[in-house]
């Protein structure tokens, strides 16, 4: 049957009444709002997306190669696209999108006591391996967060290191590139700085940190430390 008589036997009718031709128009209305909705999924520019197949990721079955020969993916590999549309089957397949991007995350502030700072710092990373970043892991960053303050915290009880020296420490660190592999992240930069502490509040935060019990006033045992 041609194209034309499929389309006349589906939407025209002679021998039907109004209505029925005015149901089939409304069902076929519908069921292309929901493919549009839940079967094109856009995944925007700087990012890339995960494809699921009943909530699990697709894998790749066979190697693929570019055009050159050379192997791009290898079988077993999690299914990347992006970006661009992404078409699929509304309620069985779907995307999980993530920036490829460089991101950066600040860390929680942390204060030196010898010689007394507070210390700032921030890391850069991007996401490199997406299946170990969602499906591997509840929250890659704040894993990424706590790991990196884990070793800047180890590294401010050292009193020699300064600010840059603290940076490429953690950089270098082995066991924080070896956490960053598994969460499918690529630390790219750890920036940190130092100020000093000029509020009692913080002062009184420091020694509470270090479970020092202030014999006065956060004000006069700064002034003291001034004076001294």
């Amino acid at each position: 049957m041609p194209v034309n008589g499929v389309l006349e036997y589906l939407w025209f009718r002679d021998n039907d009444p109004w209505w029925a031709t005015l149901l089939r128009a409304v069902t076929l209305i519908a069921l292309l709002i929901l493919f549009a909705f839940k079967g094109m999924h856009k995944v925007p520019s700087g990012s890339k997306a995960l494809r699921t197949r009943f909530n699990k990721v697709i894998h790749l079955r066979r190697d693929v190669y570019d055009r050159l020969g050379y192997r791009t993916n290898s079988r077993g590999d999690a299914k990347v696209v992006g970006p661009g549309l992404v078409i699929g089957i509304p309620f069985v397949h779907n995307v999980m999108v993530e920036s490829i991007t460089e991101q950066f995350e600040p860390l929680p502030p942390m204060i030196r006591l010898q010689p007394l700072r507070e210390i700032a710092s921030q890391i850069n990373f991007k996401v490199v391996d997406l299946e170990k970043s969602l499906v591997g892991v509840a929250d890659y960053k704040g894993l990424m967060v706590n790991s990196c303050a884990a070793v800047i915290r180890r590294l401010v009880q050292q009193t020699t290191l300064s600010d840059d020296d603290i940076s490429a420490a953690v950089l270098a660190d082995d066991w924080l590139q070896q956490r960053a592999d598994h969460l499918g992240v690529r630390l790219l930069d750890v920036n940190v700085a130092s100020a000093n502490l000029t509020e009692p509040a913080q002062l009184a935060q420091a020694f509470r940190q270090e479970g020092i019990v202030l014999e006065g006033t956060p004000a006069a045992v700064l002034a003291a430390r001034m004076v001294n």
